[in-house]
């Protein structure tokens, strides 16, 4: 099984003191690497943390181990349901409907799907 529930952290590389940490992660279920994660860029001496996930199962105690954290925000998809109660402050949930959506007439059109992602 890939994830055992069994969370380590080395180390961090590289000289991060005093500056803004960026996790990025693509699943966040229980929330155990990411705090795992949190823990050694504060050890190092990181300023601020903020973190982003795809997908947020959220499952048992994350959002209180979130809420709890050092993490100044978490930025998550839609791709998974956040149930009104897991809603706090630190997290903010973007959609991904317009990337998913656009491109599928796009596709039946014969309509360039690529041009989507074109820079103005």
């Amino acid at each position: 099984m890939g994830n055992a529930g069994v969370v380590e952290s080395h180390n961090v590389i590289g000289d991060v003191r005093g500056r803004t940490a960026l996790i990025v992660d693509d699943e966040v279920d229980r929330a155990s690497s990411m705090m795992g994660a949190v823990e050694a860029l504060q050890a190092a001496g990181v300023e601020e943390i903020y973190a982003t996930a795809v997908h947020a199962v959220l499952s048992g105690p994350s959002v209180e181990r979130i809420d709890r954290s050092a993490l100044k925000e978490m930025v998550l998809t839609d791709t998974v349901r956040l149930d009104p109660s897991k809603r706090i402050p630190k997290i903010r949930q973007l959609t991904v409907a317009p990337l998913i959506g656009e491109p599928i007439p796009r596709i039946h059109t014969g309509t360039s799907v690529g041009s989507i992602y074109d820079s103005p």
